[in-house]
Parts: C-alpha cells; sequence; structure tokens
C-alpha cells in the first residue's frame, strides 16, 4: 500500500502544491476520527511527513511518494508481475469503509485498488510476486 501522491518532484512549488492537495484531502477524511487519535496520528506521523516533503532536499528527504503509475512500470523492469487481488477481499475492504464513514469508496483498476475520498485519491493496493 503507498500514498497515491506525487511528492517527489524536484520543484519546491511542484512539492508544495502536491502536498498540500493529497494532505487535504487526508485529514478531511479524518474528521470523523475521535480528536485525540487524530490529533495524535496528525502530529506524530503525518507532521514529520508533511516536513519533509517540504522542508528537505536531496538525501535529507526520506518522504518521496509517486503514483502508482511510476510504481508499476518499475516493479515490471524489476522483474515482479502484478497479482489481482482478490475480490472477496475488495468486497471486504469496502464493507468495512462503509461502516466507518460515508464518503470512502474504493476503485478497481485492472489488478489494482484505489482508496479514495471524496474521489480524491489516498492510497493505492498492489499485490506483486517475483518472476
Amino acid at each position: 500500500m503507498e500514498q497515491e501522491s506525487n511528492v517527489n518532484r524536484q520543484s519546491l512549488t511542484d512539492r508544495v502544491d502536491k502536498a498540500l492537495n493529497f494532505y487535504d484531502a487526508l485529514f478531511d477524511c479524518l474528521v470523523t476520527a475521535s480528536s485525540v487519535k487524530k490529533i495524535f496520528f496528525e502530529r506524530a506521523m503525518l507532521g514529520e511527513q508533511i516536513k519533509n516533503i517540504i522542508a528537505c532536499e536531496g538525501a535529507e528527504r526520506k518522504e518521496r511518494y509517486e503514483l502508482l503509475k511510476a510504481w508499476i512500470s518499475r516493479l515490471e523492469l524489476a522483474g515482479f508481475c502484478a497479482e489481482a487481488i482478490s475480490l472477496e477481499g475488495m468486497l471486504r475492504g469496502v464493507t468495512e469503509l462503509q461502516n466507518f464513514a460515508r464518503g470512502y469508496k474504493i476503485i478497481r483498476d485492472e489488478k489494482f485498488l484505489v482508496l479514495c475520498w471524496n474521489n480524491n485519491p489516498l492510497f493505492s493496493l498492489s499485490a506483486w510476486r517475483y518472476l
């Protein structure tokens, strides 16, 4: 599972723009979480990610998320083959999301799943095997 955001760009302006779009949707979907859990998650995890994406350059920048399209080509070039995610697993995930809050949806794109919040892609899920 990977963030479905493209913050691995060279330009600070591009990284800020992409990070704002992604984290705006992510923070929006966290509204349903309890305030204590939400605050911890935002500060401990997301705050460090955002700081690293925006403030760090070169080897200091550890957060380099890219879209599923980029991962597909890299993994295929490395000799991996995408495996379909089971329909049962997808249906279970959709059911859990619908029980959690409205606004979530899962898009199935061939062998991949994309978790969205209000039509904004947040995370992609894929399974791979080495040939």
